[in-house]
């Protein structure tokens, strides 16, 4: 009897679990309902947004725009302007020029960069068509023999195309050295000269009076596969040289005025100190006032020759 009784409790202990696992999963699908329902709420609002930006854009593409013309130039190189309409207000004419102004020195400065990659390239590789643009001094060429000469990794040095005067002091230069030179790329502005390491280079010393002899004739030697530039283009890149080599600052020339290029003295010159608290103010002459001297110092020019003097 107590065993039975003891069975009767256990089902209805079951019986009450499962009514309780029966009700709570009606609770989660009810959640789980209601979830969709705003999910499903959320997504048409979406779509109808989507629907509406879709007809907007539609209807943008259906206008008419007025077809866009690129801005003329007139010139060539620096004198290249572009040609505006005279109808234009003055704000905009301003401001295309500064695009066009822009776009022009970005492009200057793109190639400017390209070609020192191109020379650092160079400098790697040893390529002399590249790192010489457009002539070589003598010096320089001197340089490259040496250079070569103290290279064990080179066999080989290739100059860029020169006249036929500076293909002479090549080959000449070379037998100076205990080097073999040879004549490569045909005839014409397209020759240039190879050189080539020999036993005799290993076994013989240069003849430096040679060398020497050489190096006090002919200096510039322009290459003959590239445009001469002009001297605003000289000027631009290399700066003021002559034949020689560049221009000696210190060098005066009849006319030149005395100390013209000479830089302000600084607030912190001890001497400048002094005047100032002194009372003297920048513009103004030395002395007390009332007895102050001139504002503008004597200009004193460069004598060099006698003319004009008793």
């Amino acid at each position: 009897m107590a065993q039975l009784m003891e069975v009767n409790g256990a089902d209805e202990y079951e019986d009450e679990l499962d009514d309780e696992n029966s009700m709570r999963l009606s609770e989660e699908d009810s959640d789980d309902e209601s979830i969709d329902n705003q999910f499903l709420g959320s997504d048409e609002e979406g779509l109808e947004e989507i629907l509406a930006f879709a007809r907007q854009q539609k209807n943008i593409s259906e206008l008419e725009f007025p077809p866009t013309q690129t801005i003329k130039k007139k010139g060539r190189g620096k004198k290249q302007k572009p040609e505006l309409q005279t109808d234009l207000d003055l704000e905009i004419r301003e401001s295309l020029m500064e695009q066009f102004q822009y776009q022009k020195s970005s492009r200057r400065d793109k190639k400017l960069r390209k070609k020192e990659k191109r020379q650092q390239q160079a400098l790697v590789d040893n390529d002399l068509s590249v790192k010489y643009d457009y002539s070589l001094h003598i010096k320089e060429i001197k340089q490259e023999f040496e250079t070569f000469l103290h290279d064990v990794s080179r066999d080989t040095m290739s100059f860029p195309p020169l006249d036929p005067h500076g293909n002479k002091t090549i080959n000449k230069l070379s037998s100076c050295y205990n080097m073999r030179c040879t004549r490569c790329g045909g005839n014409g502005l397209q020759m240039y000269m190879k050189v080539a390491k020999t036993r005799k280079t290993f076994h013989y010393l240069p003849d430096y009076n040679q060398i020497a002899y050489i190096m006090r004739q002919r200096p510039v030697f322009k290459r003959s596969d590239v445009k001469s530039r002009t001297k605003e283009e000289i000027a631009e890149t290399d700066g003021k040289k002559s034949r020689r080599g560049p221009i000696n600052e210190a060098y005066v020339k009849e006319g030149d005025l005395v100390g013209a290029k000479a830089p302000e003295i600084g607030t912190n010159n001890i001497g400048r100190k002094l005047l100032e608290k002194l009372g003297w103010v920048k513009g103004e002459g030395l002395g007390a006032h009332g007895n102050k001297g001139i504002s503008e110092p004597l200009m004193a020019t460069v004598k060099k020759s006698k003319t004009g003097l008793r």
